[in-house]
């Protein structure tokens, strides 16, 4: 079990400007950010309770909620190598993340998630987190570039081209492309939010309360 340090997510919804627009923007700021490793694909599945405790938590802005998902990189469908649970935990305006690697399973179009997945009763007894109840709400997949500033410091993603795919009785059904949208967020740890304001004066893009999740099951 791996447990990330407590940091800052400012998000980004941008609208109004391309990819190609967004990273010259990147570049150019005074922090002189550069990209790091390639670009590649990121699926998730978010799970939730039956009443969408997690959905409505952030829709309402609880100062402390969580929300939960199995990841992993590549292809959506076929063998999924070196999945992870990863549960995401708000604590005001700060965030953690605890990760547990999972064995390799089989994901297919039209077949039984739960089936699929690995037993996350036994999982989530691991994290002693009780989220037995829990089960598979939303599907979303999108491309990801990854920067780095050049103080090392802050990081950013920006994440294009998504598509969101609902789950009802485990299984995918219905799908939705979202291609004209780009997401950027800022990350950086607790110690250096007062120098992350000179990095953001630099974004012409309005901070927004931007989840995926939220977005996927709106669109949807």
């Amino acid at each position: 079990m791996n447990v990330s340090a407590l940091r800052y997510e400012r998000k980004y919804f941008v609208t109004d400007l391309s990819v190609e627009e967004v990273e010259c923007v990147l570049k150019m700021n005074s922090f002189y950010f550069s990209e790091i490793f390639n670009q590649r694909f990121i699926n998730n599945i978010y799970f939730d309770s039956p009443s969408l405790q997690c959905l409505d938590d952030n829709i309402l802005g609880v100062s402390n909620r969580f929300k939960v998902r199995v990841r992993w990189y590549g292809s959506l469908f076929g063998i999924i190598r070196k999945p992870t649970l990863e549960l995401k935990i708000k604590e005001g305006h700060l965030g953690k993340k605890h990760s547990l690697a999972l064995d390799e399973f089989k994901l297919e179009p039209g077949s039984s998630l739960k089936k699929q997945i690995p037993e996350l009763k036994t999982i989530y007894e691991k994290i002693n987190f009780d989220l037995s109840v829990y089960k598979p709400s939303l599907i979303n997949r999108y491309q990801r570039k990854y920067f780095l500033s050049k103080d090392k410091k802050f990081r950013v993603t920006i994440d294009t081209n998504q598509i969101f795919s609902t789950v009802n009785k485990n299984t995918p059904i219905k799908k939705i492309k979202d291609k004209d949208s780009v997401i950027l967020e800022l990350k950086y740890e607790e110690n250096n939010d007062a120098l992350s304001h000179q990095v953001s004066s630099g974004f012409p893009f309005r901070l927004t309360k931007s989840s995926k999740y939220v977005r996927g099951l709106s669109l949807l």
